[in-house]
C-alpha cells in the first residue's frame, strides 16, 4: 500500500511533498475524450467568478509569465504554501502569481455565499500577509480544465505559465518552483527537456509498478540527472531501496549522500526521508540516526517546524537512545501543538519520562 501511495504521487512530477486530495466538480473522474494537458501546451482559459485580491487575471499576456496556484483555505499543506508564494512574488516581480480556490467545502455544496465568505474571511485576516492575487472560482471549472486535464488530484498546485501562452511546469510550490522561475525569468527554462522527464516518470513509474526495481531506480536516476530541481525522484529511489528491495545497508549509505547534498535544502524531501524511516511498518532495521540527521535539517530550514515533524523527530532520538533529546523535542511539539494532538503527545511524554526514570 506504501509503495502504491508513492508511485501515485508520482504521477506529474515523480512525486511531490504532500498534498491534501480534491475532487473536482466532475468527481475527480477526467472524461476519456477530453484532451489531456501537459507541459509544452496552451493554458486553458481563466474563469474566475470573484478576486478576492490583486488585480484580476483573465488572459495570459503575451511576453510575460504566470504562476497559477490551486489550493484551498482548509488545506494545511495550501496555508504553509503561502510564505513560499509570498518570498517568489517578492524574487520575481516581473513574474504574476494567482491563486485560485476551486475546491471549497461548505456543509452544503450549492451555498455559494458560503465559500465565498469562506475566501473573502479568509484573505481579509490576512491582509498583507498574502502577496499576490487570490480568486475564487465557484463552479470548479478550473478544476476541470486545468487539473483534471493534467491529472493532478491534490492541492496546492501550481501550474507555471510562459509568455508564449504555454503550460511549462507542473507541480507543487514548494518544491522545485523557484528554480523553475528563475530560468523562466532569464528565458532560458527549457520545455522539452521537462517533456524528456516526464517520459522518464512514466518509465520508472511503469518497472516499479512491476517489480522491477533495480530498472525503475537506473531510470529515476537518469531523470534526476536530467532535471536536478526534481528531488521528489531521489526521495522515490530511497524508498525504493529501503521498502521494495529491502536493502537498509544501500538505502542508508544513499540516504546519508542525500541529506548531505541534493536534498540538504529541500524541506519537504528531507522530512520525507525522516518519516520513511522512522514510520514505515515492518522494516527490519531502521537507520534512526539518520533519520534524525535530516529531521534536524528540515527543521532547520522550516523555522518554526510543525508538532508532526518535532513529533516524528523527537521518536528518531529515542529510536537512537538519545532519550534527553527525544524528550526535550516531544515537549517542544507538545507547545506547538493543540487539541487532541496535545493530549495525545503530553502522554506519550509521560510514559517516556517513567521509562527513562526506571531505566
Amino acid at each position: 500500500m506504501l509503495m502504491h501511495i508513492l508511485l501515485s504521487a508520482a504521477a506529474i512530477a515523480l512525486s511531490d511533498p504532500p498534498r491534501e486530495p480534491v475532487q473536482g466538480a466532475t468527481g475527480g473522474t477526467q472524461p476519456a475524450a477530453r484532451k489531456k494537458l501537459a507541459p509544452g501546451d496552451q493554458a486553458p482559459p481563466m474563469s474566475v467568478d470573484f478576486w478576492a485580491k490583486g488585480d484580476e487575471l483573465s488572459e495570459f499576456e503575451t511576453g510575460k509569465a504566470y504562476v497559477i496556484e490551486f489550493w484551498a483555505t482548509w488545506s494545511p499543506p495550501c496555508k504553509k504554501a503561502i510564505g513560499t508564494l509570498n518570498g517568489l512574488a517578492k524574487k520575481y516581480p516581473e513574474i504574476r502569481i494567482a491563486g485560485i480556490a476551486a475546491s471549497e467545502k461548505a456543509p452544503d455544496k450549492d451555498k455559494e455565499d458560503f465559500r465565498l465568505a469562506t475566501v473573502n474571511g479568509f484573505v481579509k485576516e490576512r491582509g498583507d500577509g498574502i502577496a499576490y492575487s487570490i480568486g475564487y472560482d465557484g463552479d470548479e471549472t478550473m478544476n476541470r480544465t486545468w487539473m483534471e486535464p493534467a491529472g493532478q488530484s491534490g492541492i496546492p498546485t501550481v501550474f507555471v505559465v510562459d509568455g508564449k501562452g504555454r503550460v511549462v511546469w507542473i507541480g507543487s510550490p514548494t518544491h522545485g518552483l523557484d528554480e523553475v522561475l528563475a530560468k523562466v525569468a532569464l528565458g532560458t527554462y527549457d520545455v522539452e527537456k521537462m517533456k524528456q522527464v516526464l517520459e522518464l516518470k512514466q518509465k520508472a513509474t511503469d518497472k516499479l509498478e512491476h517489480g522491477e526495481f533495480e530498472e525503475g531506480i537506473l531510470i529515476l536516476d537518469r531523470a534526476f540527472k536530467l532535471d536536478p530541481s526534481n528531488t521528489a525522484a531521489v526521495v522515490l529511489k530511497f524508498n525504493t531501496l529501503l521498502m521494495k528491495i529491502k536493502s537498509p545497508a544501500r538505502a542508508s549509505a544513499f540516504g546519508r549522500e542525500c541529506v548531505d547534498g541534493s536534498l540538504k535544502n529541500d524541506e519537504a524531501a528531507l522530512e520525507q526521508i525522516m518519516r520513511s524511516i522512522v514510520m514505515t511498518p515492518g522494516l527490519e532495521s531502521r537507520d534512526f540516526a539518520l533519520a534524525a540527521k535530516a529531521g534536524e535539517r528540515a527543521a532547520e530550514l522550516a523555522g518554526t517546524p510543525s508538532p508532526k515533524l518535532l513529533e516524528i523527530l523527537a521518536n528518531a532520538y529515542r529510536g537512537s537512545g538519545d532519550k534527553a533529546k527525544s524528550i526535550a523535542t516531544l515537549q517542544k511539539a507538545i507547545a506547538a501543538s493543540d487539541g487532541t494532538m496535545k493530549e495525545v503527545l503530553t502522554d506519550t511524554l509521560e510514559a517516556w519520562k517513567k521509562d527513562a526514570e526506571a531505566k
